[in-house]
C-alpha cells in the first residue's frame, strides 16, 4: 500500500507540473514553418548585412582612390611650390646682380694739348691716395691704369678705371717740359652716363701742377665733377 501511495503521489505531482508548464511548450505542429520563416528572416538579415559590408568596402575603396589622388595632387603642388621658390631665388639673385652692376661705373680721363714739343703729364689720385702717372701706370689689386703717355706735343694722355669705386678722384695737369709753350690743356671725363668736360688750363712754367678738378663717384655709381 505504501508503494501504491508513493506512485500515486508521484503521478499527481507530474500532472500538476505538466499543467503548469503546458502554456510554455511550443506548438510542435507548426514548428517546421516557423523554422523556415526564421531561416528566411535570418538569411535576409545576413544578406542585408553582407550588402552593407560590401557597400562599406566599396566606399572604403573609393575613399582610398580619392586619398591617393589627393596625395598625388599635394605632391605635385609641393613640387610646383619648390620650383617657384627656386625660380624666385634665382630672380632675387639676378636682381641683386643687376643692382650691384648698376652701382658700378667706369671712368676714362683724357687730356690733350696742342703746343709743339711740350710734355704735359696727367696725374690721377684715387680715393686710396694712389697716384697714377707715367712713372706709376698701375697698382696691385687695382684694374685702373695709365693707358697712354705722350712726351712730345701735340699729344694726349689717357687714364681709365673699368670699375671705379666710390670716392673722390683728383685730377692734376703737370707741365713736365717746355719747348714752345705755353701749353693750353683741355680734357674731359667719360663715364657710363655720359661725358663731363674738365676745366681748360694754360700752363706757363715747367713744374706747374695745379689741381684741375675732383671727380666724385657715389654709392649708386653716379659721377659728378667739382
Amino acid at each position: 500500500m505504501s508503494a501504491l501511495d508513493l506512485f500515486a503521489s508521484a503521478m499527481g505531482a507530474f500532472v500538476i507540473i505538466a499543467v503548469i508548464m503546458f502554456p510554455y511548450f511550443p506548438n510542435m505542429g507548426d514548428s517546421p514553418g516557423q523554422v523556415a520563416r526564421a531561416r528566411e528572416e535570418m538569411q535576409a538579415e545576413i544578406d542585408s548585412l553582407a550588402a552593407e559590408l560590401a557597400e562599406c568596402q566599396t566606399e572604403n575603396s573609393q575613399c582610398q582612390v580619392e586619398l591617393s589622388q589627393t596625395q598625388a595632387q599635394l605632391s605635385q603642388s609641393e613640387a610646383e611650390l619648390a620650383q617657384c621658390q627656386e625660380n624666385l631665388q634665382g630672380m632675387s639673385q639676378a636682381l641683386e646682380t643687376c643692382e650691384i652692376a648698376l652701382t658700378k661705373t667706369y671712368i676714362v680721363v683724357i687730356i690733350s694739348w696742342s703746343s709743339q714739343g711740350d710734355d704735359v703729364d696727367l696725374h690721377v689720385v684715387d680715393p686710396l691716395g694712389r697716384e697714377y702717372y707715367y712713372d706709376a701706370i698701375s697698382f696691385p689689386n687695382s684694374p685702373a691704369r695709365m693707358e697712354e703717355d705722350n712726351v712730345n706735343g701735340p699729344g694726349n694722355e689717357i687714364w681709365q678705371h673699368p670699375e671705379a669705386t666710390p670716392g673722390a678722384y683728383k685730377i692734376y695737369y703737370n707741365y713736365y717740359s717746355r719747348s714752345t709753350g705755353p701749353a693750353n690743356v683741355r680734357g674731359f671725363v667719360l663715364h657710363k652716363e655720359g661725358r663731363l668736360a674738365l676745366p681748360s688750363r694754360t700752363l706757363h712754367n715747367v713744374g706747374d701742377k695745379p689741381l684741375i678738378a675732383t671727380i666724385y663717384v657715389d654709392e649708386t655709381g653716379r659721377v659728378s665733377l667739382r
